[in-house]
């Protein structure tokens, strides 16, 4: 569903809070990946082969974007935190979009979890 184009997915026992969480963050952020969800994409991927000419590609500052990004902080919070205006970082995470195949910020997400630059705690 998520390679389709969606923002995010809950399992059909999602608790009414969650369900609430993630349709604000959807409308904040862009996408809700919970970690229930993102360690069965992680499963999912384990085992598939990076594709070291992707990875390369990205610059340090993208990295870091990316890896807040996973963190599911806003434009302005990495701002704060990279000392950086939010509109800068915007323009990272379409950079990001771009060199990573990406439609979304779930799929950032995803990219990030295939390339081990985040793991679950």
């Amino acid at each position: 569903m998520i390679q389709e184009g969606a923002h995010g997915y809950l399992v059909k026992d999602s608790d009414p809070d969650e369900v609430y969480k993630a349709i604000v963050e959807i409308h904040e952020i862009g996408s809700y990946i919970n970690a229930r969800t993102l360690g069965a994409i992680q499963s999912k991927l384990k085992g598939k082969v990076r594709t070291p000419k992707m990875f390369e590609s990205l610059t340090e500052r993208e990295v870091d974007v990316l890896k807040l990004i996973c963190q599911q902080m806003t434009s302005e919070e990495i701002g704060e935190k990279l000392f950086i205006s939010p509109r800068t970082v915007n323009g990272h995470r379409n950079n990001l979009l771009e060199k990573t195949g990406s439609r979304n910020t779930t799929g950032l997400v995803m990219y990030a979890v295939k390339h081990h630059l985040v793991e679950l705690i």
